[in-house]
């Protein structure tokens, strides 16, 4: 690799989340055990059943992280931005299998850890073992969280507690309220809540009728900020 391309893959290992905190040379250490690749859109990056032997780190693109319900439905569990990390199976399980669908919405840039170089590294570095390790209890309680919505609430309170959400993760602060800073369909939307799509529609109208949100260029502008607790 040259000069100019580790440079670029150090920017871009510095913009993860959960490294913006390593030194330089904890960060030239990591550049060393990675191996850039490009998805394209709509490609998966692995399906279940794969092997869950990588840690993956999103660096341009989009990546959603859906499974299948037993009606063999997919539902969303998360939409990954730029500076995102998944596959943390392979950290949790010997020998493990991948149980989601990771697949790019666009055309997407990552970076690759092998599972035993990632331990290795974690084992040599408390500190960011002691993220990863947060960082993993918060995305399984996201996750319970949104498949026990999934069975005790209704679609209203599911879309209603999704937009809430939304707006404290991609936050773009407007004059009326909070700015979805996601673009995402009606079919997107139904797919992280299990709503069908025309529901979907509905219901987002029914918001805007009651003076809760708006739509700014096919975003949302959450105007309450208590709208989950309505």
């Amino acid at each position: 690799m040259g000069t100019s391309d580790t440079i670029s893959k150090l920017w871009y290992l510095s913009q993860i989340n959960l490294f913006s905190a390593m030194e330089q040379d904890e960060m030239k250490q990591m550049e060393e055990m990675t191996q850039m690749c490009t998805t394209p859109k709509n490609e998966p990056v692995y399906l279940p059943g794969d092997p869950a032997t990588s840690i993956y780190l999103l660096k341009k693109g989009r990546i959603r992280i859906s499974r299948l319900s037993e009606e063999g439905k997919q539902i969303i569990l998360s939409i990954l931005e730029p500076g995102d990390i998944f596959g943390e199976l392979a950290l949790i399980e010997e020998a493990g299998e991948q149980d989601s669908i990771a697949e790019a919405m666009e055309d997407s840039l990552l970076c690759l850890v092998r599972k035993e170089d990632f331990e290795n590294f974690l084992a040599m570095h408390p500190d960011l073992n002691l993220r990863v390790t947060k960082w993993m209890g918060l995305r399984l309680r996201q996750i319970t969280n949104q498949m026990d919505a999934l069975v005790f609430k209704s679609a209203e309170q599911r879309l209603l507690e999704l937009l809430q959400r939304l707006s404290q993760e991609y936050p773009k602060p407007v004059k009326d309220g909070m700015l979805i800073n996601l673009t995402l369909t009606h079919q997107e939307l139904g797919e992280l809540t299990n709503i069908a799509r025309p529901t979907v529609t509905e219901l987002l109208k029914k918001l805007e009728n009651k003076g809760l949100i708006r739509f700014e260029k096919r975003r949302v502008v959450v105007l309450n900020p208590q709208l989950s607790e309505r």
